[in-house]
């Protein structure tokens, strides 16, 4: 996807800071796993990525990108301390805008 491509020609060339928030499958976040720490690896420039993750206990993707070398740090945001705003938010009935969860699910 192009994810994948970005990694292999932006941020690998160019460098920058960036964030990035996989949809939460496990298999397609330890891919971008992966492609990130092997990117941030090789990349001659100054580069940092914020990854945004769920904190499941048994996921093998965060537990890679918390003991990859080049992790710097970890922001951990309980359930009822933050919230999704719908990317419709515009059109949407209001009781969708904002959704509140006090646990992730996956």
């Amino acid at each position: 996807g192009r994810f994948f491509m970005f990694c292999r020609t932006v941020l690998a060339t160019d460098g920058g800071s960036f964030e990035c928030n996989p949809p939460f499958e496990e298999r397609l976040m330890r891919r971008a796993v992966h492609q990130l720490t092997s990117t941030l690896t090789e990349c001659a420039k100054p580069a940092s990525v914020a990854l945004v993750l769920p904190d499941w206990p048994e996921s093998e993707a965060l537990a890679a990108a918390l003991g990859a070398s080049l992790c710097r740090g970890r922001v951990h945001i309980c359930g009822d301390h933050h919230a999704y705003l719908n990317g419709r938010q515009h059109c949407c009935p209001a009781q969708h805008r904002l959704l509140r969860q006090r646990e992730a699910r996956g």
